[in-house]
């Protein structure tokens, strides 16, 4: 009797030392790296000279650059925000279209928001970028999406957009 009982400890011995085997070689360090894809280039609009621009929404402007789209395309274009939310701010900002033919997103969402809207309207390529300094429309920019996930369920991804080959915009999509 007492024999089987070391046989069935060494049974449950081994299989709880091949489990932690699996386990334990899972969790490597060389996964500890960041992933990058490919760059991919976007097409952006050429010109904010078309009729739909006579109505426009600004996304970013600093000393370098102004990036702007029509606020149809903004309309139609954009989920970054809760389904009630969005359906609010689209109904304040087409009310404000009727009155004015520039409208900011500062002046619609909250600060921590902007860099993810700009995002969104610069992977799609829906979006006029004017570089102030060479005063010359931007006609591609290049996105790069990233990952870094060291351990499992621990990590974080998100694109970087880079006009002229320098970074520009990088957003965080994913913590966790």
């Amino acid at each position: 009797m007492v024999k089987i009982n070391k046989f069935f400890l060494l049974i449950i011995y081994l299989a709880i030392l091949s489990v932690s085997t699996v386990v334990f070689s899972s969790c490597n360090k060389d996964d500890d790296k960041l992933n990058t894809d490919e760059r991919v280039s976007i097409d952006l609009l050429n010109t904010d000279k078309y009729a739909v621009f006579e109505k426009t929404i600004f996304l970013f402007e600093n000393e370098s650059y102004v990036i702007k789209t029509p606020v149809s395309f903004f309309i139609q274009g954009f989920s970054d925000v809760d389904y009630s939310r969005y359906l609010e701010k689209v109904n304040e900002i087409t009310i404000d279209a009727q009155k004015k033919s520039i409208l900011y997103t500062k002046d619609y969402f909250e600060a921590y928001r902007l860099p993810y809207i700009l995002a969104v309207f610069l992977e799609s390529g829906k979006c006029h970028v004017y570089d102030k300094k060479s005063k010359e429309t931007i006609l591609k920019i290049e996105m790069e999406r990233w990952s870094h996930f060291p351990a499992p369920l621990a990590g974080s991804a998100g694109r970087k957009f880079f006009i002229k080959g320098e970074l520009f915009l990088e957003v965080t999509d994913i913590i966790s």
